[in-house]
């Protein structure tokens, strides 16, 4: 079950909150998770701008190169369950 990461009482404290808390791991949360999608997804998150993907295109090539990793590749219907 996907919860929110941060949720407080009031918007303000839910934005405070992002900005000083960290995310976990994602393993942490969903370990079936592939190691190497969970690099992706961390990189994605991450607080410094500088650590980030530059842009979709990066993004979209590093999920390229997990999915052609994965055996047996998922079908369309794994990925929308996953997604879900």
């Amino acid at each position: 079950v996907l919860r929110p990461l941060f949720r407080r009482k009031t918007d303000a404290a839910t934005i405070e909150d992002v900005s000083r808390a960290r995310v976990p791991k994602v393993r942490s949360k969903a370990p079936a998770c592939p190691v190497e999608l969970a690099s992706v997804i961390e990189r994605m998150l991450e607080k410094e701008p500088s650590a980030r993907f530059a842009d979709h295109g990066e993004v979209a090539s590093a999920l390229a190169g997990v999915v052609a990793r994965l055996e047996p590749a998922p079908s369309r219907q794994d990925v929308a369950a996953f997604l879900k």
